[in-house]
């Protein structure tokens, strides 16, 4: 199962080309010889997994699936715990759910950015929510909407998805411009 980032990463490689497959190719060579994650890493990726939040979906979803990558395991050493899904709303709908239901767990809204910006167009790999929880230092918890299907590469979900690493993250740290 794809992370947003893998999915760019995906969609990059086949704008970029042949020549891409060699660099991929050595990058999970690197991640081969990797067996196992810190222990803070396995216990927090599994407290995240165990999370109420992630039973969070709202009405008009579909084809949920959840996914675990442990920052030891991803190429940028972020974590990312979380749930991909269809939703047949607004996006705007969509936003607005979890704009309700996540500040009653301890969640504040930190980030809010628009699907486009203006200049760059879609802002792919940025989610459009990014939430904090004084509980939970270090982690951040991000509502994407999907990125559209480009070419032959059909849209991917929506996410809700926590990010963590060993240093902690902060919702000023995803996004940036």
């Amino acid at each position: 199962m794809l992370s947003r980032t893998k999915v760019v990463v995906i969609i990059v490689l086949s704008v970029v080309g042949v020549s891409a497959i060699g660099v991929l190719a050595g990058a999970v060579l690197l991640h081969v010889g990797k067996t196992s994650c810190p222990d803070v890493e396995e216990a927090m990726a599994q407290e995240l997994a165990d999370s109420t939040v992630l039973r969070l979906v709202p009405p008009n979803s579909s084809s949920v699936y959840r996914y675990v990558t442990k920052p030891c395991k991803d190429d940028d050493n972020i974590g990312q715990v979380g749930i991909g899904f269809g939703f047949s709303g607004a996006d705007s709908a969509f936003l607005d759910y979890y704009k309700t239901e996540l500040p009653p767990l301890g969640w504040t809204l930190r980030g809010e950015l628009p699907a486009e910006v203006p200049g760059e167009g879609l802002a792919l790999g940025r989610p459009q929510l990014c939430f904090e929880n004084t509980g939970k230092p270090g982690v951040i918890l991000n509502v994407d909407l999907p990125i559209p299907a480009m070419g032959d590469l059909p849209a991917s979900p929506y996410f809700l998805e926590y990010r963590f690493t060993s240093e902690g993250l902060s919702c000023s740290d995803v996004q940036r411009p």
